[in-house]
């Protein structure tokens, strides 16, 4: 189930809401059969293999590298199962009761990122988790698709939170739900399905069309244009950023419905001016992960050139399968160990030149996710500089003032002090404070809703 869906946000989380604030001995049922509800939408496959895991972590917690073997390996299953048929040449595995096409198969929603999340329990070695935690940690419904990756030591902070302890009547806990939970869910989720509907999926519109266009192009051996190549390149950058940000802000929002306090994801990222900026604010809680369970560990046994090329391409496999995926993630390894050889020269270039420069290394490597190595590599042998051959798949005059918005949104709107309220700006600047309105959230709340039908799957539920 997507979070972009008039069902979701009108029927089920209403629904799932009301019985958590009106049956408060079984809120922690409530979301438990919430989050299993949520999740079996994905198919009953995908609900068994979840549960699998959660199994696994419980009951085989003691014995490490077993359990991390066995969760690995369903994940690198289902994710490479098209590879593995080849390979071994079956096309048919018999599993329990299914029969699964291996040349067919795609991956569940979610499992990349729960697969981690339980890995990450099992390497802190605490196991304090009884089965009925795990469950919620493992399966909460709002990060379960595609993150926050959590900690076990946040979860039981918020598990405390969720029964709200400190409020002594009920009056109390109406006042804290009215006065801070409900305002936070609305702020978060109103400026995510913004992110998603209004920037993620208009920008779909192009980056499909000129991805359409790069297929045809190669199936009739023909060149593929310069300018239109480049606004594909920077259309489907911008476009994965808001998809991904708009995902992880709805996901803190219906957090916050909850008392569930979820992590940043993204603090963004195209505003820094290195890599280690970018991905220190790039899908922060994945990166943290590969920092301490993989990164570190090689680093100790080996050198560091070896930790970022390694924890690199792990992140592209990760990603997923494909060669595409795979050059993306050496890709970044190596330009990751050139800025950190030149930091000290790049630092005294101009803000903007560096600004810029790193925005187009960025950019240039997500084709590889999108069309995969061989269609990017055929695009770069057949460039071809003729304008005549630009077109734009929308209206001149609309594309110019959405391209204007988009721009504004990455470079100049603040988060910190707009959706996180990190800051104070009470009469510094009235445009700031006028974004920061009740007014303001309940016209893009209306405005995404009024475009859900264009509302695409988030790119991030096939990895």
């Amino acid at each position: 189930m997507s979070f972009a869906t008039l069902n979701f946000i009108f029927i089920f989380l209403p629904v799932v809401t009301f019985f958590f604030y009106f049956f408060k001995k079984y809120r922690f049922y409530t979301l438990i059969i919430s989050s299993q509800l949520f999740y079996f939408f994905e198919g009953l496959d995908a609900i068994i293999f979840l549960n699998l895991a959660i199994l696994i972590g419980f009951y085989l917690r003691k014995n490490l590298l077993f359990s991390l073997f066995l969760l690995f390996f369903i994940l690198i299953f289902f994710k490479y199962s098209f590879y593995i048929s080849n390979f071994f040449d079956i096309e048919v595995l018999s599993f329990l009761l299914f029969d699964i096409d291996l040349r067919n198969t795609t991956i569940f929603a979610g499992l990349s990122f729960y697969t981690f999340q339980l890995a990450g329990y099992l390497l802190e070695r605490k196991n304090d988790l009884d089965l009925k935690k795990l469950l919620l940690f493992t399966s909460f419904f709002p990060q379960i698709i595609s993150g926050p990756i959590i900690k076990r030591k946040l979860f039981l902070k918020n598990f405390k939170k969720m029964d709200l302890t400190n409020s002594k009547s009920n009056d109390d806990y109406k006042l804290i739900f009215i006065d801070k939970l409900l305002p936070n869910f609305l702020i978060f989720f109103s400026f995510g399905l913004f992110y998603k509907i209004v920037c993620a999926d208009i920008l779909a519109i192009y980056s499909e069309n000129y991805s359409n266009y790069i297929f045809e192009n190669h199936a009739n051996d023909k060149g593929i244009n310069f300018f239109i190549f480049t606004l594909y390149t920077f259309s489907y950058g911008f476009r994965i950023y808001f998809d991904f940000a708009g995902y992880s802000l709805m996901a803190i929002g219906i957090g916050y419905l909850f008392n569930f306090q979820l992590p940043k994801n993204f603090d963004e990222p195209y505003k820094q001016t290195t890599i280690k900026g970018f991905w220190r604010h790039w899908h922060i809680t994945l990166s943290v992960w590969f920092r301490e369970y993989v990164f570190t560990f090689i680093k100790k046994k080996y050198n560091f050139f070896s930790a970022i090329i390694i924890t690199f391409f792990l992140s592209g496999v990760w990603h997923g399968a494909g060669l595409g995926f795979i050059y993306w993630g050496i890709y970044h390894g190596i330009l990751y160990l050139i800025y950190n050889r030149f930091e000290k020269k790049i630092l005294k270039l101009n803000f903007y030149v560096r600004l810029i420069l790193l925005n187009i290394l960025i950019m240039i490597s997500w084709p590889f996710f999108d069309i995969g190595f061989e269609m990017y590599k055929y695009s770069l042998i057949n460039i071809e500089f003729n304008i005549k051959n630009f077109y734009l798949p929308v209206n001149q005059y609309f594309s110019y003032f959405y391209f204007c918005l988009i721009v504004f949104v990455v470079y100049f709107f603040d988060e910190k002090k707009i959706i996180y309220r990190e800051t104070n700006t009470s009469n510094s600047n009235l445009i700031y404070n006028f974004l920061k309105t009740p007014y303001f959230i309940a016209l893009i709340f209306a405005f995404s809703v009024s475009l859900i039908k264009i509302s695409k799957t988030f790119i991030y539920f096939r990895f």
